[in-house]
């Protein structure tokens, strides 16, 4: 929310806002750097690179946001006494699949597990019927996180299917996009009748 509110206003508290409710996020649940960092990278874009590092707010706001997470990460995996850092790093990303086909295969089942086909048929439709293009960019940033979270957590993504769960909500999202674009093209036809 703060990170739409920031790219749509522009004022110094929604950035703040967004940057600590992505870095309280982005703690709580590393994984979903994927689904808060990847869209506020696209919103600093779409302000236009020079103006977004020009006026050097984005950097504290990108601070914000990395910060907790990576103090932790980096007493864990390099200043943790205890030496059991090193195991957050084991067993989580094996390239060896990328290149296999019944990976892909298994991927898109465990998909169908979770959410269904419609459903995410009616999420890759949404992308290209959605008018702006600010909001295009921004749900396809969502589905670009889910992506590059599924090549990066590619073992689990195709075994475990609460790892599909944060794909949900971006599909709703998409849900939402395409039911208010038939909502207005219904009101258009019918508007002699209501």
């Amino acid at each position: 929310y703060f990170q739409i509110q920031w790219f749509k206003t522009d004022k110094i508290k929604n950035g703040f806002l967004a940057g600590v409710f992505t870095g309280i996020t982005i703690f709580v649940k590393v994984p979903l750097i994927f689904f808060t960092g990847v869209p506020f990278a696209v919103l600093v874009l779409l302000k236009g690179i020079k103006y977004s590092f020009q006026k050097g707010r984005v950097y504290w706001f990108a601070l914000l946001a990395i910060l907790p997470a990576l103090a932790y990460y980096i007493y864990r995996i390099i200043l943790d006494p205890t030496g059991s850092g090193g195991g957050i790093l084991e067993s989580r990303f094996f390239p060896q699949l990328l290149i296999q086909l019944n990976w892909y295969v298994g991927w898109i089942k465990m998909i169908k597990d979770v959410a269904g086909h419609f459903a995410l048929m009616v999420g890759l439709f949404a992308f290209f019927v959605i008018p702006q293009k600010e909001n295009r960019l921004f749900y396809g940033s969502l589905l670009l996180g889910y992506f590059l979270y599924g090549l990066v957590f590619n073992y689990h993504i195709y075994t475990h299917n609460y790892y599909h769960l944060p794909l949900l909500p971006v599909l709703a999202i998409g849900f939402g996009f395409v039911f208010a674009i038939l909502y207005r093209y219904l009101e258009e036809m019918n508007r002699n009748r209501i």
